[in-house]
């Protein structure tokens, strides 16, 4: 299933599984004068791969290089882990806010499975 498919709002629990929290997409006017019309710039995104690259401050799963923050919960088993807990090799499900114009993302939550 593509990236963009899947659906808006959803955020890793707690827990460990999804659960929907109603986020939706920035939005800026377009411009054009003609009322209400608003165009997607940024949104939330669910990206679930391997780890292939760890930096100190970024990840990089399915060639997207993610901005990993001090600040962003991970999770194994449902229990929290430390960022430097996750290793090249391991499975995750980021929850990433994504600026399409910009190019970047920033996690906001990471799920560990482990060694794939």
């Amino acid at each position: 299933m593509k990236i963009k498919q899947l659906l808006r709002g959803l955020a890793l629990g707690t827990a460990g599984g999804l659960v929907w929290v109603g986020l939706l997409p920035a939005q800026v006017s377009t411009g054009t004068g003609r009322g209400n019309e608003l165009a997607p710039v940024s949104q939330n995104q669910v990206i679930e791969g391997t780890v292939r690259v760890k930096a100190e401050d970024n990840l990089t799963v399915n060639g997207i290089i993610i901005d990993t923050p001090a600040t962003v919960e991970c999770t194994r088993a449902g229990r929290p882990i430390m960022l430097e807990d996750i290793q090249v090799g391991d499975h995750v499900r980021i929850l990433a806010f994504v600026d399409r114009d910009r190019g970047t993302a920033v996690a906001q939550a990471i799920r560990d499975f482990g060694p794939s």
